[in-house]
């Protein structure tokens, strides 16, 4: 399966096109700490300070979620300037085109996840909205995205990334569920929406298309979250996460929600309820003082890597590819064996169906000690052939056993090596990335077949036939129906050859 580059942007942000200039007046920094990577022109202490600041996040997620996986295993890049004129300088043609002020902004692309941050917006102490709000909701994505193998349910995702998202870290403290003015107001003045209505809006739907309507239903899905938090005394909250359970486990959220809050109408009283009160609680916690600021590492950034980086951004922001075309032509000339910008011009070689040229791309970017996984994962993917020799099947195996070094938490690398070892006549060498794709993605009926045909050619004829029934009873699409029915055949046919 294909797993194609997917981007999503709030608060958007665009980087130079051919000038270099302005970026150049200050060299960038790399700061990384355990989690999260600060490349920054605002200088060594501020970016040391926000990567403080999003591992504070992350210690915050670890006590919240007990349902939570919260290793992506994607790099998540945080891009720093110093203030909204440095900002300006490096995004002109976003500002001509919007009149709109941003503190930060999220970016997600196939290999990585991108922020791009001020460094100069305090936060604030009151019951307001955490200026960097986009951020921390790009984070929260990136944690759903890790723990659910499918779509979450719209209100849901939507709830969390807005709860959350206005988490604030303070230099003593941290506080979660503080009040958004904005969605009370907007609630106190206008329609709401009945439970049942909210729960089956999704992106499709007239009531999230319309502005207006998608405001109310926003406000409403982060009320409803907040609620089921900190409402009824907390009596609400080991619901929410049995729930959450449920949909880690492929459980359809109509069904989850049944199971887990039973009869809606409660629900919604005690919620319109909590709504008219108008007394909201939050948490404060502590801060996770195992973070330490001095023990992240710095180094500066070469300008071609730096060049590479934009380069990236760009490309993530689906902007005309010849902004980052030029960026990263311009790294590979000052250093030509610069493996960032391969992955940029191969991705972009992706998106534009040039397929040759993409292979080629990521080829240079893996013989030049690429460390991203998905230069690796998607490499194997436009290797393969259905007429393989043995040897580009093995050299499909190698990158693939690469990606799963770089990102343990990808299942698709692991389904994708189970695979590959099993056509290289190797099965008990596949069961193990077999076992790792189901335990990492359970929901995901494709990991569950590639299971059971491991099992099957494994002789292990019982265990293959439960993997492929739980395939077909998570699938949801008629593709994924045929293909389960299909393995449940050829498993029947294989006990019926061994049958004396």
């Amino acid at each position: 399966m294909t797993r194609m580059r997917a981007s999503t942007v709030a608060a958007a942000l665009l980087f130079p096109l051919a000038t270099r200039a302005a970026a150049e007046d200050r060299p960038w920094i790399e700061v990384r700490s355990p989690r999260f990577t600060v490349v920054s022109q605002s200088g060594e202490k501020s970016a040391r300070d926000m990567a403080w600041q999003f591992e504070q996040v992350h210690s915050v997620f670890s006590r919240a979620y007990p349902w939570a996986r919260l290793e992506s295993g994607r790099p998540f890049i945080v891009l720093a300037v110093r203030n909204e004129k440095a900002l300006r300088e490096l995004s002109p043609q976003f500002w001509e085109r919007w009149n709109m002020r941003a503190a930060a902004a999220f970016v997600t692309d196939a290999g990585q996840d991108f922020v791009a941050i001020r460094t100069d917006v305090a936060g604030s102490d009151d019951a307001g909205e955490n200026p960097y709000s986009t951020a921390y909701e790009g984070y929260v994505d990136i944690v759903l995205n890790a723990s659910f193998p499918g779509q979450l349910p719209f209100w849901f995702q939507r709830g969390l990334r807005e709860f959350f998202g206005n988490t604030l870290v303070r230099e003593k403290d941290v506080h979660i569920g503080r009040l958004i003015k904005r969605h009370l107001e907007r609630l106190n003045a206008g329609s709401r929406y009945s439970l049942p209505e909210l729960m089956a809006i999704d992106a499709d739907s007239r009531s999230y298309r319309e502005e207006g309507d998608r405001r109310v239903f926003e406000a409403q899905s982060w009320l409803l979250v907040h609620y089921l938090f900190f409402g009824e005394n907390g009596a609400n909250l080991p619901k929410l996460n049995r729930y959450a359970d449920l949909l880690r486990g492929g459980r359809s959220g109509p069904d989850a929600f049944r199971e887990a809050f039973g009869d809606v109408e409660p629900l919604e009283k005690g919620f319109n309820l909590y709504l008219s009160r108008q007394l909201y609680r939050y948490t404060q916690l502590n801060l996770d003082v195992n973070v330490d600021r001095a023990s992240f590492r710095s180094r500066p950034v070469p300008p071609p890597e730096a060049d590479a980086l934009r380069a990236a951004f760009l490309s993530a922001m689906q902007e005309p590819p010849a902004a980052a075309r030029a960026l990263a032509e311009g790294a590979l000339k000052a250093d030509p064996r610069q493996p960032l910008a391969f992955e940029v011009m191969g991705l972009m070689a992706d998106d534009e169906k040039r397929t040759d040229d993409a292979r080629t791309a990521f080829a240079q970017a893996v013989e030049n000690g690429s460390q991203s996984y998905w230069a690796h994962y998607r490499l194997a993917q436009l290797l393969w052939k259905p007429d393989n020799d043995r040897a580009t099947r093995e050299r499909i195996a190698q990158a693939l056993e690469k990606a799963t070094q770089l990102n343990p938490d990808h299942a698709w690398s692991f389904r994708y090596l189970a695979d590959t070892r099993v056509n290289l006549e190797d099965a008990a060498g596949a069961m193990e990335p077999a076992r790792k794709a189901v335990l990492l993605a359970p929901g995901e009926p494709w990991h569950r077949r590639t299971l059971a045909r491991v099992l099957g050619h494994a002789g292990q004829l019982d265990a293959a036939q439960q993997e492929a029934g739980r395939a077909l009873a998570l699938s949801k699409d008629e593709e994924n129906k045929r293909q389960s029915r299909e393995m449940l055949v050829w498993l029947a046919k294989k006990r019926e050859a061994a049958t004396p």
